[in-house]
């Protein structure tokens, strides 16, 4: 736990019906990727989604935030990987995003899924960080 402003990474397998019931956050940028299964997220700025294998979701807690995660997907646990990084500032208003990166986007090569000004597409996060995901198969180098 802790290296520079990464918080923490967690892998986590979400039974299905199960989750995290409602709790806060605040001054963290909280990425949450979905490697399987689906995750149902709901949070007091008003946001309920579903976020699919592929999709990035991006929330800022900034001054305080309430949400609420559970496996979404009836027949199959949910694989995802979360990731807390220390924002660069504190107090902002809370925010969210979530985009797809597609399979194709990612194979062979390293996509720019999150960064502190949005580059190619990624989701914009409060933190001096750039987060890549790539998917290779055995023979692929970068």
């Amino acid at each position: 736990m802790g290296w520079g402003n990464l918080r923490v990474i967690n892998e986590d397998w979400i039974a299905p019906g199960m989750g995290f019931g409602t709790h806060g956050h605040r001054d963290m940028e909280i990425l949450t990727y979905v490697l399987s299964g689906s995750l149902a997220h709901k949070d007091s700025m008003g946001n309920v989604e579903t976020i699919a294998p592929g999709e990035v979701q991006r929330m800022s807690a900034g001054s305080g935030v309430q949400h609420s995660e559970f496996s979404h997907a009836p027949n199959e646990t949910t694989h995802l990987l979360q990731i807390w990084i220390e924002p660069n500032v504190k107090g902002v208003t809370p925010g969210y995003e979530q985009k797809i990166f597609f399979a194709a986007q990612k194979q062979g090569t390293l996509c720019l899924i999150a960064s502190n000004d949005g580059a190619h597409g990624s989701v914009t996060m409060h933190a001096d960080a750039r987060l890549y995901s790539g998917l290779f198969d055995g023979e692929q180098t970068f």
